[in-house]
């Protein structure tokens, strides 16, 4: 049974997939949960965003909260037959070129390089015109 996007539901999202429901421990009472994406949810509402991206937030908050790791195991891994029509993503073209002024890239690129004999991480290292690879990221 193809499954549809939270996005693009108007009630609850579907049952948590049995893989990660087995993995949930000590689960939050519904109170609990409510309580403790409350500040989310306020956070988002300011923010001005639609309540299905709020709803889909809480889904898979309340799948953190219940010990999900978002691992699925290849038994239980299945083909995606049922994507969203283009035309239906093409609405958040606008919304998205708005908010680009706000959008973060964080790049975790690996170790310190102790194992090359570096004290210090490989990110800081002068690699062109004396600006490391941070500064060069920082700058694009």
């Amino acid at each position: 049974m193809a499954q549809t996007h939270p996005l693009q539901q108007s009630s609850p999202p579907s049952p948590v997939p049995k893989a990660i429901r087995d993995g949930f421990q000590n689960a939050a009472p519904r109170d609990e949960l409510a309580q403790r994406f409350a500040p989310f949810a306020e956070k988002m509402r300011r923010a001005g965003l639609p309540d299905a991206m709020i709803r889909s937030f809480r889904h898979y908050y309340a799948q953190l909260l219940h010990g999900a790791t978002g691992y699925i195991p290849s038994a239980e891994a299945q083909p995606v037959y049922n994507l969203p029509e283009i035309a239906y993503l093409n609405g958040y073209t606008r919304l998205g070129a708005e908010h680009l002024g706000r959008l973060v890239v964080l790049k975790l690129n690996g170790g310190l390089g102790t194992s090359m004999g570096l004290t210090e991480p490989k990110s800081l290292l002068p690699v062109k015109n004396g600006l490391s690879f941070l500064d060069i990221t920082v700058h694009q």
